[in-house]
């Protein structure tokens, strides 16, 4: 989520000063939460900057850069290995998604593959359909 415009960050600090109104009634007239307003002015106070804070970070990835070429490489080897097989040949210790993801950030699509003619060549709607109807 990105933070705030200082744009609006400039404009509700004066009108709270020129006593415009409560904190709960610039919230609602700005569109933002009456926390958000609080938290505003107090790091205004504090601080004496009203710019937003750097992002405090997040977890780590558990694919992350160095083993995305093994990961490469491994899809070369065998393009129709399951996630589960993927984690396992390159030494992840994480969940399916975290392999799903990773695959979406190199951008690489998978497709299961047609190696058998379908064994139901019936259309599966016929089932339902009534007898003398012409569905």
């Amino acid at each position: 989520m990105k933070p705030y415009s200082m744009d609006l960050r400039s404009r509700i600090v004066p009108a709270y000063s020129a006593q415009e109104g409560s904190q709960a009634d610039l919230a609602e007239c700005f569109h933002v939460s009456e926390r958000w307003v609080q938290n505003l002015l107090r790091q205004q106070r504090e601080t004496g900057s009203i710019a937003p804070l750097p992002h405090g970070g997040g977890r780590e990835r558990i694919i992350g850069a160095d083993k995305e070429p093994l990961l490469l490489s491994v899809l070369a080897e065998t393009p129709d290995a399951s996630l589960d097989e993927l984690c396992e040949r390159c030494g992840v210790n994480g969940s399916r998604m975290s392999m799903a993801r990773a695959l979406q950030r190199l951008q690489v699509t998978r497709k299961k593959s047609r190696c058998c003619t379908r064994s139901n060549k019936n259309r599966r709607c016929n089932g339902n359909a009534k007898p003398g109807k012409g569905r």
